[in-house]
């Protein structure tokens, strides 16, 4: 096979890593939605399932097709690694600096990568009633805008996303 045929599937492949990586985050995102916003779309803690598999199942997939995409693209990389180099080379003509961008760049991205292997999460101790949804609202718990969502206008309060609208962005989702 020639290079170029493999070049050709290389892409072809990417493109449909990265399109399966978008829809499943859609996926995720717009139908198999996070608890905190099930109560206001379903009234309750429902289960939501596709083809099976639950959101942090999709989100198993999710993850390992990330890694697929990244081990492809550095194949990609290293493919079209003279090319890289040529251009770079027309592109800048200190030595120097050739030699220390690309260094930055790949510290900066070992560490993107790597960062979560070194942090760990905030441990937040709640019972019932003190999570992030309804809990959070009865309690009054304040918006960006220093806001309260008790007495949200159209009768939503307690909703477990503020009350805003039908099933619009709530002020904990970040999302209007």
């Amino acid at each position: 096979m020639t290079r170029a045929k493999i070049n050709l599937l290389l892409d072809a492949l990417m493109t449909l890593v990265m399109a399966a990586i978008a829809g499943i985050g859609f996926l995720m995102n717009w139908v198999l939605i996070p608890g905190e916003e099930r109560p206001a779309v379903y009234g309750g803690q429902p289960d939501l399932y596709w083809l099976g598999w639950d959101r942090h199942q999709w989100g198993d997939i999710h993850l390992t097709l990330g890694i697929a995409l990244a081990a492809l693209v550095v194949l990609h990389v290293a493919l079209h690694w003279g090319q890289v180099v040529g251009i770079w080379r027309q592109m800048v003509a200190s030595t120097a600096v050739r030699l220390a961008v690309p260094l930055l760049l790949l510290v900066f991205v070992i560490a993107l990568m790597a960062f979560s292997a070194f942090v760990g999460p905030e441990v937040v101790e709640g019972g019932k009633g003190e999570g992030r949804g309804r809990g959070a609202v009865e309690r009054g718990m304040r918006n960006a805008e220093g806001e309260t969502d008790a007495g949200a206008p159209g009768g939503q309060e307690g909703r477990g996303r503020g009350g805003e609208g039908q099933g619009g962005g709530g002020w904990r989702s970040g999302r209007n």
